[in-house]
This record gives C-alpha cells, structure tokens and sequence, in this order.
C-alpha cells in the first residue's frame, strides 16, 4: 500500500466522519423533537380527560364537543407513536453514532500509519493488523442518502477550509471567517470563468477575422 493510497484514504474516511456525524446530529434531533412533542401532547391530552366539565364551558366548548376532540386527540396521538417505531429515528441515530466511533478510531490510526509509511510504499508488516481490521468495518456501516450526498460533501469541504482560516485568523469571529470563505470561493469561481473564456477567445476571433477580409477585399473590389 502505497503513500498517495493512505492519503486518499484518510481523506475519504474523514469526509465519511463529517457526513454519519451530520446524519447522527440530524436523526438525533428530529428523535428528541417528536418525543418532546408526543410527551407535551399526552400531558395536555391526560389534563383535558380529568378536567371537569367546567373547563370545557370556561374555553368555550361544548362537553360532546370536548369528548369527541378527547377521542380524535387520542386516536392521532397513537397514531404518531406508531409512526414514530416505523421512522426509527433512534435507531438510525444509533446507527450512524456507532459509525462515528468506528470511523474516528479508523481516522486516528491512519494518521499514526501515515507516519510511518514511506514514499515507496508499506509491506504488510508495516500496516498494523487492527488497522486492516478496522478497514474491513467500513462495510457494515450504514448508507450514506444518495440525495444527502452532494450537500454532506460540500459541507464538510466548507468544514475543512473553515478550519483552515480559523488557525491562520484565530481571532476573527466566525460569522467573518464563513464571510472570507464565501468571498474566497466566488473569486475563485470567476477566475476560472475568466480562464475559460480566454482559452475560447482565440477560436472565437477567427470567424471575425475572416468577416473583416471578405469586407476589405469587396471595398477595394468595389472602388476600382
């Protein structure tokens, strides 16, 4: 295994780190929200079917109107609880959790491997056997979402030059060093479009060249 081979690996496995970390975040996050929610809705619920009849007439509702509210409340709560086994948001924050782990560990022996292997590459004495074996886990983890693939990349691009300018600006505010980045990309997309046209300007000048000859030679034709 070559140098450039542990390289590109090690690039790939900690763009692989910031896309399950993001996955693991998001999952996380809807998991708690619909829990919270479910947990809010049954206090509430809980309190309307105790209440007296009196509070339903100091809202301003009727008592049957209250019990069939009570009723489609509670066949909508169960149907979310349902719902929420069938998403599996917990599971799938699990699931990618335990991708990170496996991928920071992997990420920190391939920069000590790194260390150790030359140029010309590493024979299998080289490259410790947990490594290998940490390697070989890479198939068991989860999937990265085909439409979640471009932005968890570019996200973790912008992670990587953010990174970057905050230790040559470390005492910037972030919200300047995002501003930096952004400025910085749009420079270096005009300056690629700049170069582009002007490998196109040679090509596109003959046909005007030629315009101009057939012009020149009609008005001298023309004045004799």
């Amino acid at each position: 295994m070559s140098r450039e081979e542990l390289d590109r690996q090690f690039h790939v496995i900690d763009m692989m780190l910031t896309m399950h970390a993001a996955l693991r975040d998001r999952y996380g996050r809807r998991a708690t929200s619909f829990d919270v929610c479910l947990v809010v809705l049954s206090i509430v619920l809980s309190a309307f079917v105790f209440a007296d009849d009196k509070v339903a007439r100091a809202i301003g509702l009727g008592v049957e109107s209250t019990k069939v509210g009570i009723g489609i409340a509670s066949m909508l709560l169960l149907a979310a609880s349902v719902a929420g086994l069938l998403v599996d948001w917990k599971g799938a924050k699990e699931r990618h959790s335990r991708a990170v782990l496996i991928l920071s560990r992997l990420k920190l022996e391939t920069r000590a491997v790194r260390k150790t292997v030359g140029r010309e590459g590493a024979n299998s004495s080289e490259v410790p056997e947990r490594w290998r074996e940490n390697a070989r886990a890479l198939d068991s983890l989860p999937e990265i979402p085909e439409r979640d693939f471009v932005r968890l990349k570019a996200k973790h691009l912008r992670k990587v030059e953010l990174s970057k300018l905050i230790d040559a600006h470390a005492g910037l505010p972030l919200w300047v060093l995002r501003l930096m980045l952004m400025w910085r990309s749009l420079r270096a997309g005009r300056g690629r479009n700049d170069r582009d046209r002007a490998s196109v300007e040679p090509e596109g000048r003959a046909p005007e060249s030629v315009a101009i000859a057939w012009l020149r030679s009609t008005r001298m034709r023309g004045g004799t």
